[in-house]
């Protein structure tokens, strides 16, 4: 019994290696696109939980405990706030910003 084929434009080949070679190409786009959807989601999740962050409730009212001895709290937990939206900000410009607004055009075709 001969091999079951598939026509290519090279000439007929295996079933098999013609599938293969498909079905690899589908699997990276899928996982190229599973990465992108996976990153961005965390990027989101990251900006709605520093959101929620900024709303410091729970060290309003007190100044207490010290930290050192003469410096409060809420002023240790916001430089450490400050600190983590740095960074994802940097997250977003880095891997989040629209590379259509870096091509130095006004949007009618004529750059600057």
């Amino acid at each position: 019994m001969g091999a079951i084929t598939a026509e290519t434009t090279s000439g007929p080949r295996p079933l098999t290696q013609a599938a293969h070679g498909e079905r690899s190409m589908r699997s990276l786009v899928f996982l190229i696109l599973l990465w992108l959807c996976l990153a961005f989601g965390l990027l989101v999740l990251a900006v709605l939980l520093l959101y929620a962050l900024h709303q410091d409730v729970w060290l309003f009212r007190s100044a207490r405990p010290l930290v050192l001895g003469f410096v409060p709290v809420g002023l240790v937990y916001h430089a450490g706030y400050c600190a983590a939206v740095s960074l994802l900000m940097w997250l977003l410009v880095r891997f989040a910003w629209p590379s259509h607004l870096e091509d130095g055009s006004d949007g009618d075709g004529a750059s600057r």
